[in-house]
């Protein structure tokens, strides 16, 4: 594989960079930096949900103290994936939230946009963790005119697991080259 540093392989010729994330809940914005570098992305929709993940929490700061917003799932079984989890419609967290974040960003540059985004998720009747979350990744990526092509994890029969899954997803794609965030530098390490 090449170096990820460039869109060069080795040997001179272009390379076809990917990268690979779970879908997370109003991701920062390395998220989208790290999407805008690759020719692929690939949403891992269907890993294993994590309960109190940034799957589906993420921090504000509130009045400059950090303050955690969750989107209520349903957990109906151990090792559920993140594109099996049922959002808990039954509480009112839209409306809430779209406020929470109207208020806190209000003063902030921008606040037209944070306006568009509150009304994207108050006005989602979207059912699946993973589906609202890449919705609203898939969004942001179109106001920031982002033009990586997208691929789900879930359409393409991977098996395996870890890193060895990451390797039969690149080769899916056609990918030479793995642009991946620093955190998942740990496993990639212990998997070798």
């Amino acid at each position: 594989m090449g170096w990820a540093g460039s869109k060069h392989s080795f040997y001179g010729a272009r390379s076809l960079i990917c990268a690979i994330m779970q879908p997370t809940y109003l991701p920062w914005a390395g998220y989208f930096n790290l999407i805008a570098q690759a020719d692929v992305f690939v949403f891992l929709d269907d890993a294993q949900f994590q309960k109190n993940s940034w799957h589906n929490r993420n921090r504000l700061l509130v009045n400059h103290v950090p303050h955690w917003i969750t989107v209520p799932v349903k957990r109906n079984f151990l090792g559920q994936r993140i594109n099996e989890t049922e959002i808990d419609s039954t509480q009112n967290w839209r409306v809430k939230q779209s406020k929470l974040l109207q208020q806190t960003y209000s003063k902030h540059p921008f606040p037209k946009d944070v306006q568009s985004i509150c009304s994207v998720i108050e006005q989602n009747a979207i059912e699946h963790l993973a589906e609202f979350n890449i919705f609203l990744i898939r969004w942001v990526l179109n106001q920031l005119d982002i033009q990586t092509e997208i691929q789900l994890s879930s359409e393409m029969s991977v098996e395996g697991k870890r890193t060895d899954r990451l390797i039969e997803l690149l080769q899916q794609v056609h990918a030479d080259c793995y642009l991946s965030p620093k955190g998942a530098m740990d496993y990639l390490e212990k998997d070798e």
